[in-house]
């Protein structure tokens, strides 16, 4: 048996033997030295390609970071001039000073979503992300989610079929009302200022599927997975519709940490409909039925 080493820059990466063989020594060393040739390349290669997920990975996280230093700067702005407004001696009528201190609310809670979207996604990627599980009775969480995002919504018209009957399904109440809220938050954005948005809920055996579907451009097929992934904006919207690409990320690491799925498809009818699937257990079945 002849027996040689492999090394890689002097360093010792493995050995060939050969036994009965009619090869001579030089030939196998020759082996040998190929071999330690290929896995040279193939470190390099394992090199750049770290490089350049680390590179990508830090553009990333500066994109985001100008994205969400945009995203604050616009509401700070607005809450400071609606303050220094009504700080001047033009402050102007009781009527219009409710109309500051309302922007001044409304822009405040716009950085409070944006920061909160950022922190949750930390901790996502932290694996820090806990959950409160209890039953909850979805159609009350449902209407929670469509209440605190009446200030946003305004006038437009929600449409609601969530079914009385469906079973409580074992959730954190606080996280799916913040996933409801962001896919809420989505369809108003993408959407005409006049056109209805429609949230409805089943129970399909196994699984309460929650759909929130507005009337919106829609995404095209090959974005369809792609918007689910972390900081990725649509090309039809990241230039004219504010954004950090960090909160359908988050709605979907929370949804998959209760065991359940989302997903989006593009109605007939137009616009894009986004689905959550959380699953129920047996006693939820139980008390559903009873």
């Amino acid at each position: 048996c002849f027996l040689t080493e492999i090394r890689h820059g002097g360093e010792l990466v493995g050995s060939i033997g050969m036994s009965a063989t009619s090869l001579s020594a030089p030939v196998i060393l020759a082996i040998a030295q190929r071999v330690g040739l290929g896995l040279a390349r193939l470190h390099a290669i394992e090199r750049t390609t770290e490089s350049e997920v680390l590179r990508r990975s830090e553009e990333l996280k500066s994109a985001v970071l100008d994205a969400m230093a945009h995203e604050i700067r616009n509401p700070l702005n607005s809450a400071k001039l609606a303050a220094t407004t009504l700080l001047s001696a033009h402050a102007g009528t009781e009527l219009d000073k409710q109309e500051m201190l309302t922007i001044i609310d409304e822009e405040l809670n716009r950085m409070d979503r944006v920061i909160d979207e950022a922190v949750q996604m930390a901790r996502v990627e932290a694996n820090e992300l806990s959950l409160k599980k209890e039953q909850q009775n979805l159609a009350r969480v449902i209407t929670t989610a469509i209440d605190e995002m009446s200030g946003l919504a305004g006038q437009r018209p929600i449409h609601v079929s969530v079914p009385e009957t469906l079973p409580p399904a074992e959730c954190d109440r606080d996280m799916v009302v913040r996933v409801l809220k962001q896919l809420l938050s989505n369809a108003l954005k993408y959407s005409p200022e006049d056109s209805p948005l429609t949230v409805s809920a089943e129970f399909t055996g196994a699984a309460v599927v929650i759909a929130v579907v507005d009337r919106g451009p829609g995404v095209s097929d090959e974005e369809r997975d792609r918007i689910f992934e972390r900081y990725y904006r649509g090309r039809a919207t990241k230039s004219n519709t504010r954004g950090t690409g960090l909160g359908l990320a988050s709605a979907r690491a929370i949804v998959e940490a209760h065991g359940g799925e989302i997903w989006m498809t593009n109605p007939p009818a137009g616009g894009a409909a986004f689905h959550v699937s959380l699953p129920v257990t047996m006693a939820g079945i139980g008390a559903g039925a009873a």
